[in-house]
């Protein structure tokens, strides 16, 4: 069975950090009073953050019949095809498709512009209902958010053009399949955030990013970006826009490990955005930096599988290793940036789906 009645909630929260000391340095009361509030903040939307994270739960189970184990996971990856955008002349039937819809004339200059919005699921909205008699209702909700504070390096490998909207990441990659369902909610109202646009990139399964030939050496400056060599790959780069309960979804595979880091995926939240005619986007600026990584359990288990364990690197740098202590500095306060992970079917070859949710400051602006 995929779920169990121990499930617990995981929200991960990134700590606010300098893109070297990865610590935002507070120089006045003022601005330690503000940070500390902002921590504090994220509390009080627990209890429907717990049930927004039930019904999503409970929404993979009505879609993807998971009460038996799944034979054929392309059943699932149908429901989430990458959607190929064609010329300008098709604008509006693009952008219908798109969760947020088409893009209104209100919107400045063909920028996608998010706002708070009533037409979302939140704890008393009747349409949102959870049935608290689902299996799911009994799991305990552990108190790890994600606040989009500044901010957890980019890092290195960081296309700031031409990452494609798509929800299917993978193209010709192999590795074990990875479901991602990323939700992103308001900190200061609770309320689910529609149309934000959750872009995504990560390692293959030896360690290798789209448009690298080869992976930065560990002792170097990882927050440094390297200049790009092949303009042609995007494999495992996305995004996609959160829909009205506020999350976006994602097929791809399992990240790889490369030399110094933890196995890790990098995410960027932008509200506001402009759609290029190649299905692209360009976005000046953007609410959060993160990075999301995996019990180690997962990995160890996903090291002896092909073709992760044909990684050139020869070992993997444990979560406790991390460099710049990227992974155990997530983790003052007590919060933590690790997916929540299932297994799609009965083993865990058959793939797996990570639940982790995000809350944003929806005034916060920095630059992408």
């Amino acid at each position: 069975m995929l779920l169990d009645s121990k499930i617990v909630m995981l929200i991960a929260l990134i700590l606010a950090q300098q893109l070297i000391a990865h610590q935002i340095e507070l120089k006045t009361p003022e601005e330690v009073k503000a940070y500390e509030e902002q921590q504090r903040s994220i509390h009080h939307c627990f209890p429907i953050i717990e049930e927004q994270l039930i019904e999503r739960k409970s929404s993979w189970l009505r879609l993807n019949s998971f009460d038996s184990d799944l034979q054929n996971l392309g059943s699932v990856l149908k429901k989430y095809e990458t959607l190929n955008w064609g010329s300008s002349s098709e604008s509006e039937s693009r952008e219908s498709q798109l969760p947020f819809g088409t893009i209104k004339s209100t919107d400045k200059d063909g920028v996608h512009l998010v706002k708070r919005d009533s037409d979302t699921c939140v704890g008393s909205n009747l349409d949102c209902q959870v049935d608290r008699s689902s299996k799911f209702s009994n799991h305990k909700l552990r108190n790890h958010s994600c606040v989009l504070s500044p901010f957890v390096t980019s890092g290195p490998y960081y296309h700031r053009s031409e990452h494609p909207i798509r929800q299917n990441l993978a193209e010709w990659q192999d590795g074990l399949p990875l479901l991602m369902d990323i939700g992103v909610i308001d900190v200061e109202t609770c309320e689910p955030i529609k149309g934000a646009l959750v872009d995504i990139w990560h390692a293959n399964a030896t360690g290798f990013y789209a448009g690298y030939p080869e992976t930065k050496k560990a002792l170097e400056d990882i927050t440094v970006p390297i200049p790009r060599t092949n303009y042609n790959d995007r494999w495992l780069r996305g995004a996609w826009p959160t829909n009205s309960n506020g999350v976006a979804q994602f097929t791809s595979i399992f990240p790889g490990f490369y030399t110094g880091r933890a196995t890790h995926v990098h995410a960027k939240v932008h509200l506001n955005f402009k759609i290029n005619n190649d299905s692209t986007f360009d976005s000046a600026y953007v609410q959060y930096v993160g990075q999301f990584f995996f019990d180690e359990e997962i990995n160890f288990s996903v090291d002896q599988m092909s073709p992760y364990r044909f990684n050139p690197s020869e070992n993997r740098t444990l979560n406790s290793k991390d460099s710049l202590n990227i992974f155990s500095d997530s983790f003052k306060n007590f919060y933590n940036p690790i997916f929540e992970i299932e297994k799609i079917g009965s083993v865990i070859s058959q793939g797996l789906i990570g639940f982790i949710t995000v809350g944003i400051n929806m005034t916060a602006k920095h630059p992408n």
